[in-house]
Order: structure tokens, then C-alpha cells, then sequence
């Protein structure tokens, strides 16, 4: 099937399970990282991952929303996946992906079902089965279940933890620490700290007076 990919009926999150078809041949694993997150610590453990016999690897907040899991599964049809996974941090093995992931797959849902969150669902609901757990407090940390994370860790992931410990954070929701209001939450603080850490650095490179954050 020929996809005009510069069609704006192609909707933007399209791009993300159709990367493989945008991106060079002679690449071979990349990772994906939505706009609203936030890396505190090294990448290279999760880009190192394996993905044999896999097409991608991303975390799942199985913990967090255990009715909401549930919800998924009999939604989409994918009991046989571990959970729902969340697409906001994907590590996608392009080889593999190249040979199963078809445009039509992918466009004949979408026209056949109601989606809630569309990629994510397509996602889940047609390769879940072929999604490589990770972590999530360590690669994609729901900002606004810092709470949830101590309290099901029995006290170990505090915000020292997190520091420490954790690659991604994952500003989930509605509220991002960018915006002049809903911006609560323990890491909105730290958010603004590295905006100003390297807004700072970059306008000390180009010699420009730096900008003010909200």
C-alpha cells in the first residue's frame, strides 16, 4: 500500500508506528522519547536492551492503574500481551519491525475500531504481544503517581530515589510543568530547574540573555 506521507490526513501520531518507513535503511534500532519527558540519567542501559525476537520495548504502568489494565485487555483484544503499554518512551528494533509492521495493519484498525488514545492503542493492540518489557520507574516515570511509586515500593523510589536512579520521567496528563497553569506536582520544581540550567547554558554559547520560565 503507498502512503503519501505528506498527506494532512495522516495524522501525526501515524509517524511514530511508521517511523521505519521515514527513517534510513542502514539504521537498525532507534529510541523514541515523546516531547514531555524529561531524561535525568543515562540512556545508554535502555538503548543497549535487547530486542531479539522483539519489535520494541517500553514500560508498562501496570502497578498504577491495575483496573484500568483490565479495561484495556478485553477493550483491545491482546490478552495475550503483558499489559498496556505506554508509547511515550519506545525503543523500536527496525529490522524486525521493517519485515512484520504493515501499513495497511495499521490503517484498517484505525478504520475499523474506536480508539481512545490512537497510536498507543494500535500499538497495543496489534504488536503487544511483541513488546519487550522494561521498567517503568526507571524509563517512563508517571510524574503524577510519585505517591503511587513510594507507596508500592514500600517506601524505596522517594525523589532521592528517583534522582539517583530513574532515566525518564514522563510528564503524563494534562498538566505539564511548562504551561502558566496546571504545572502542580513534586517534579514540576525540577523540571523548571533544568529549563533554567540549560536555557542558561545555551544562551551563554550564543551569548543571548536568557529566557525567564513560568
Amino acid at each position: 500500500m503507498a502512503v503519501n506521507y505528506c498527506n494532512s490526513a495522516l495524522s501525526s501520531f501515524s509517524y511514530r508506528l511508521l517511523a521505519h518507513r521515514l527513517l534510513p535503511q542502514d539504521l537498525h534500532k532507534i529510541l523514541y522519547l515523546d516531547a514531555d519527558v524529561l531524561c535525568i540519567n543515562d540512556l545508554s542501559n535502555l538503548y543497549e536492551t535487547s530486542l531479539d525476537g522483539y519489535l520494541y520495548a517500553s514500560a508498562i504502568h501496570t502497578n498504577l492503574t491495575n483496573t484500568t489494565e483490565v479495561i484495556n485487555k478485553i477493550r483491545l483484544q491482546n490478552f495475550d500481551a503483558d499489559g498496556y503499554y505506554n508509547s511515550g518512551v519506545l525503543l523500536m528494533n527496525l529490522d524486525t519491525i521493517r519485515k512484520k509492521v504493515k501499513d495497511t495493519d495499521i490503517f484498517n484498525y484505525i478504520r475499523t475500531h474506536t480508539l481512545l488514545l490512537p497510536d498507543q492503542d494500535v500499538l497495543n493492540a496489534l504488536y503487544g504481544r511483541y513488546i519487550k518489557s522494561v521498567p517503568d520507574q526507571l524509563y517512563n516515570f508517571d510524574t503524577r503517581k510519585g505517591g503511587i511509586y513510594e507507596t508500592i515500593s514500600f517506601g524505596e523510589w522517594t525523589t532521592d530515589w528517583v534522582m539517583r536512579n530513574t532515566v525518564v520521567l514522563h510528564y503524563c496528563g494534562r498538566d505539564k510543568p511548562w504551561l502558566p497553569t496546571k504545572n502542580s506536582g513534586r517534579y514540576t520544581a525540577l523540571y523548571k530547574n533544568y529549563f533554567q540550567m540549560t536555557n542558561k547554558l545555551i544562551s551563554a554559547a550564543l551569548l543571548l540573555p536568557p529566557e525567564k520560565v513560568n
